[in-house]
This record gives structure tokens, C-alpha cells and sequence, in this order.
């Protein structure tokens, strides 16, 4: 699913840029993969020139596309999904191609983006094209493909490139400009949109951390508050807190800050605040620290299923299976229909080479999310 291509880092140069691509391509050859390989080549030779090392992972949606239909059902990714939107979510820059059908981007395209979280591309620089058999249908950029990333908080580089049948090979319109010219102006081109290129190179720099979620998941109990609201813009969240300490000097653990701010002593850090900091560091990957603050959640929180539930991902993700197993066991015990449970330990189960049993977790999990009774053996 990932291709992922290096070019040498000059000294002096920051971390590697990481450049995300997902094609929404149909068919084999798809003319959607071609032009996000074009896009792509020609970003990557721009940062080239500026010095800056480039990884490009490359997300074909046309292999996931029964792993996003079954996620869109469950509500649980399948390892692929999980690895494609860690790969997207986790980038410094985003190139999204979808073909074009009735006047919108394809089924496939929006289905992708729907299973990400809504806040996940929050200030991440994003090159939108689309590929169609016309140019009549090139205005999908401007009404389909802008708007569905303005929502989802992306910044969209200003300017998009469209591919219609007849830009492939030939000379096109003469009174236009060529594919390839198109592509070098996306791209950070001379006289083309060199926001594109700035922002690509700055993100090679520490990324702030994500925005707090909404309430819509049950794993964000802590903070919300009644009616299942989050605080209403301006309240107080720990979230909006800056990286400097009360004497102005800057520090990298803004929880030093936000636990010091309104006296000259540390406080205890409440569970709701433990909460939070756990799912960001899961969200970072660090799923040892996550699992080491979720235990302290869990014991002062015990009779909440969502913490626990985070917990024994942490635990899988850390290839710590037995850990994981006894944590949803003991969701099962206390909401022996909680199907997300049922699904985790059976997934828990089948790697540890144990796939009868999962089979019988699994089933259960289909047939709590479905209504219908499970087949056992």
C-alpha cells in the first residue's frame, strides 16, 4: 500500500519532510495514480532543490476499498486502514486525486476521508486534484474537492490541477497551459504557488499537537460535559494552554505549564487531564506512555469502559497481547455486549495465532453490532 521513496539530505537540513498521497484510482493503469505520481515527483524535486529530505508514501484506496466499507459499518479498521490513515493523519503535507464522477469526487474518495477524524488534517497543506474525461467537469476542484478539506480544517494549496482525457499525451488546448506545466505550478514552480512550497518546507518542523476531539466518541467521557458537550469556545481547556512556563521561558512539556499556572506549586494532575494527555501520546504513537497513564485512569476510574477499552489498544499496539486480552475480558464481564470489545479480543486473539477462539469473539461482535443472533460452534 505505502511506496516510499527517499532522496539524500543536504547538511544542515531539518528532519525529512513526510508527503502523504492518496489516489482514489479505479483501474489498473489509472490515470489518477499517474498524475499523483506526477504531483508528487514534481513536489519532491522542488523541496530537492530547497535541501529538504523527502519520504513520499503513496495510499492506493482502490486496495482498501472493502476494509473502508467494512470500518464505516464496525466502526474497528482493519491493520491496513489503520497503517493507511496513521500514514496520511501522521504526514507534514497531503496530495489528494480522486477521478471525477457526476460532477463530484468518486464514492471511494469521500468514503476514505470519512472514516478520519474530523480534526486529524487540522493545518496540514493539502494539493487537490482530479482527473476526468473532460475539462467541462474540472469545476469539481472549486465545489467538491476545496470544500471537503476547508471542513475537515486543511490548509488547500490555492492552486489545483485537473487532468481531462485529452492532456494525456497531446498537446492540449493551445490556449492553455499544458498538464506538465499545470503540475510545476502545483507544484512550487517559478511563478506558480510557492505558498505550496513553503508550507511543504516547513513541515519539517515540530508539528503543535492536534485538537482536542469532539464528544462524539464515548473516549472522550472526561471532558464533556452535561448534555455530551465540550466546553464551549473560550471556557477553560486545557488544551489552549502555550508551551511557556509563568517566567516566559518556553518548555516542550506543556503540562508543566498547565499545572503551574495559578500558583507557584505543582498540582496533582486530575484524572480528566491524565485522560487527555494519554490519548495524545497515543495519538503520537507512544503507546507505552499512553498504556502508563490509562492504568492510573482505570484504577481511579474503574467503572468507565472507555479509558479501559483505550488501554488494551495501547496494549496491542505495544505487542503486549495478554495485557490487552485481560483488559477486554474485563470489559466483557461488566457489558457483555459492548461489540467493540467483542471485535478487539477477537483481532487479540488471532495474533497470537489463536483464530479458533477469535472466531467465536468475532461472530459475537457481528452479531451485537448487527441485532441478529451469532452462530456458535
Amino acid at each position: 500500500m505505502n511506496d516510499v521513496v527517499r532522496i539524500p539530505q543536504q547538511a544542515g537540513a531539518p528532519r525529512p519532510v513526510r508527503l502523504a498521497v492518496v489516489s482514489a484510482g479505479l483501474s489498473v493503469p489509472s490515470s489518477t495514480r499517474l498524475l499523483a505520481d506526477r504531483l508528487a515527483e514534481a513536489t519532491r524535486q522542488r523541496l530537492a532543490a530547497d535541501g529538504h529530505e523527502v519520504e513520499v508514501h503513496v495510499v492506493e484506496l482502490r486496495d482498501l476499498a472493502g476494509d473502508i466499507a467494512n470500518n464505516l459499518v464496525t466502526g474497528f479498521p482493519s491493520g491496513a486502514l489503520e497503517e493507511a490513515i496513521e500514514t496520511v493523519t501522521g504526514a507534514d503535507a497531503l496530495i489528494a486525486v480522486t477521478p471525477v464522477f457526476s460532477a463530484s469526487y468518486s464514492g471511494l474518495f469521500k468514503s476514505f476521508f470519512d472514516v478520519i477524524d474530523n480534526t486529524a488534517l487540522a493545518g496540514k497543506p493539502v494539493l487537490a486534484a482530479a482527473t476526468g474525461g473532460t475539462a467541462r467537469h474540472s469545476l469539481a476542484l472549486e465545489h467538491a474537492l476545496r470544500p471537503l478539506f476547508a471542513y475537515l480544517r486543511a490548509i488547500v494549496v490555492p492552486t489545483a490541477v485537473y487532468a481531462a482525457s485529452e492532456d494525456w499525451g497531446g498537446s492540449g488546448d493551445p490556449l492553455t497551459d499544458t498538464l506538465p506545466t499545470r503540475i510545476d505550478r502545483a507544484a512550487g514552480g517559478e511563478g506558480g504557488a510557492g505558498a505550496w512550497r513553503t508550507w511543504s518546507a516547513a513541515a519539517g518542523a515540530p508539528r503543535p499537537p492536534k485538537p482536542t476531539p469532539s464528544c462524539r466518541s464515548s473516549s472522550n467521557w472526561p471532558l464533556c460535559g452535561p448534555n455530551n458537550r465540550l466546553p464551549q469556545e473560550g471556557a477553560h481547556v486545557i488544551d489552549n494552554f502555550d508551551s511557556y512556563r509563568p517566567d516566559g521561558e518556553p518548555t516542550a512539556d506543556r503540562w508543566v505549564t498547565a499545572l503551574s499556572l495559578f500558583d507557584d506549586k505543582e498540582r496533582e494532575e486530575t484524572t480528566a487531564e491524565r485522560w487527555e494527555r494519554a490519548g495524545l501520546y497515543f495519538e503520537a504513537k507512544q503507546y507505552a506512555e499512553a498504556a502508563r497513564l490509562l492504568v492510573q485512569v482505570v484504577e481511579e476510574a474503574p467503572e468507565q469502559t472507555a479509558p479501559r477499552l483505550l488501554l488494551a489498544r495501547a496494549y496491542y499496539h505495544s505487542a503486549q497481547l495478554s495485557r490487552a486480552e485481560e483488559q477486554l475480558r474485563e470489559v466483557i464481564a461488566r457489558d457483555p455486549v459492548e461489540h467493540y470489545a467483542h471485535l478487539m479480543l477477537g483481532r487479540t486473539l488471532q495474533r497470537q495465532g489463536r483464530a479458533e477462539e477469535a472466531g467465536t469473539w468475532l461472530r459475537m461482535a457481528e452479531a451485537f453490532s448487527t441485532g441478529q443472533a451469532p452462530e456458535l460452534d
